[in-house]
């Protein structure tokens, strides 16, 4: 019976990176290295180094508690200095 819970919770966990990224760039003129950079933008812009970074190792909820309150203490100091 213990065996059951485990095997249910362990396929209702969700996965550490989504299944697929649906991210689409062009490479012009054979020219790779812009591409790259292109490619790098987009991701850096959808956030997903920051997730592969986080997701390297557990959390704890507290950690992530204290990291998400400080972010949000950041996000509010810079409203404050642009508006």
């Amino acid at each position: 019976m213990r065996f059951s819970v485990r095997r249910d919770r362990l396929q209702n966990a969700m996965p550490l990176m989504p299944l697929a990224i649906a991210l689409r760039f062009s490479v012009r003129d054979n020219n790779v290295d812009q591409a790259l950079r292109v490619l790098k933008k987009k991701l850096q812009r959808e956030g997903v180094f920051r997730e592969m970074k986080l997701k390297q190792h557990f959390e704890k909820p507290s950690e992530k508690k204290a990291r998400q309150k400080g972010e949000a203490i950041r996000r509010a100091r810079k409203l404050a200095r642009e508006g």
